[in-house]
């Protein structure tokens, strides 16, 4: 039997194993940047969702004598907070400007911002 092709050699088997490696190293910071953004996109969603909802409880609500509001949400989402700014409009004061922020408590939120009528504007 020839030597020469009874297998593989020290050196093949080495080289193979670094470019095994090297790939699932690649990998696992792929799939971790992966999860990563996964977990931010999720965190964004549930905000938007919430500020929608504040947004529009803040519609419905009186606005007048109101410069700031801040709080908590109620579990499930005891991890996010908002807070919400009110302004008139310069030339109009019927028009209300709501600025409104939700944040997890990592950071990461939306703004959303929104004009409405005043009924009882002064």
């Amino acid at each position: 039997m020839n030597r020469k092709f009874a297998g593989f050699t020290l050196m093949e088997t080495t080289l193979a194993l670094t470019l095994l490696t090297v790939g699932m190293l690649t990998l696992t910071g792929v799939f971790s940047q992966i999860i990563k953004s996964n977990t931010v996109i999720k965190q964004k969603q549930i905000a938007a969702l919430l500020a929608t909802a504040k947004l529009t409880q803040l519609r419905t609500s009186s606005l007048t004598g109101i410069d700031e509001l801040k709080g908590t949400f109620d579990e499930p989402f005891q991890n996010y907070s908002w807070q919400a700014q009110f302004g008139y409009t310069p030339d109009n004061d019927k028009v209300a400007d709501i600025w409104l922020e939700v944040r997890y408590k990592s950071g990461t939120g939306v703004k959303l911002w929104t004009q409405m009528m005043v009924k009882n504007a002064q």
